[in-house]
């Protein structure tokens, strides 16, 4: 195909480049820079959300699961009327520690108290599962007035304990907090 071409018509070709060419072209290629450097400034901007936004969440996963959670047990019992207790859940998901806080004050209306100056009241921490399984987690006799702190391993997971409950000697249960 070039061999058909009269290389003298090739000279009235040279027509001279327009002077508005170079702005043109430098003015286009300074769009596409800025359009290029918007894109990599919100694509950039948005994994820093998205960073923020994973480590907020995993931050508070975590110190959800590791913070000690406070449960006050109920009275679920006449019986209970002298007894008080909190308990602690500690520790991780998979072994939490068990920290009861238990407090006994004398009470006149309490008829083994009068009737048996020497009385002193036993209580028993019960851990019960989802399943309806019980483990005793310890006993302990205080004097009057006297807290009690009680620390023990769940024999569960967190997730799959139910209820924590605090019995006395004959075995009726005085104070209960559900999970």
């Amino acid at each position: 195909m070039l061999q058909r071409v009269d290389p003298a018509g090739l000279d009235t070709l040279d027509e001279p480049v327009p002077e508005s060419l170079l702005p043109k072209l430098l003015a286009e290629v300074r769009r596409r820079r800025h359009r290029r450097g918007l894109r990599i400034a919100t694509a950039g901007f948005l994994a820093a959300c998205l960073l923020a936004v994973l480590a907020f969440g995993g931050v508070r996963i975590w110190s959800d699961s590791h913070k000690p959670q406070v449960l006050v047990l109920q009275p679920v019992s006449p019986a209970a009327a002298n007894v008080h207790a909190t308990v602690r859940l500690l520790g991780d998901n998979a072994a939490p520690r068990i920290r009861l806080d238990c407090g006994y004050t004398a009470d006149a209306a309490n008829p083994a108290v009068n009737e048996y100056p020497g009385y002193q009241p036993s209580y028993r921490m019960v851990v019960i599962n989802r399943a309806g399984a019980a483990r005793d987690l310890g006993t302990w006799s205080p004097q009057p007035g006297e807290d009690v702190e009680l620390v023990r391993d769940s024999p569960w997971r967190r997730q799959a304990l139910s209820r924590i409950e605090i019995s006395n000697a004959d075995g009726e249960v005085l104070l209960s907090v559900s999970l």
